[in-house]
């Protein structure tokens, strides 16, 4: 098996409106952490033979500018 690595931006306002746009029963005290969201979006993957390793986790993003 093949291992990659990503980094990935995230919009958490729109992910956290997505959320409440689908559950309108929801508040935004009710809602997960955005690392448990991010997971919960990703997990479609495991159905098509990918597997995530590890924990997601914010970044510093002065680390990724050059």
């Amino acid at each position: 098996m093949k291992q990659y690595q990503i980094t990935i931006e995230v919009d958490e306002a729109q992910l956290k409106q997505i959320y409440l746009d689908q559950d309108k029963s929801l508040t935004e005290k009710d809602l997960p952490s955005t690392e448990e969201m991010i997971k919960n979006e990703f997990d479609w993957l495991v159905q098509s033979g990918i597997e995530m390793i590890g924990n997601i986790a914010p970044i510093d993003n002065h680390y990724l500018k050059k």
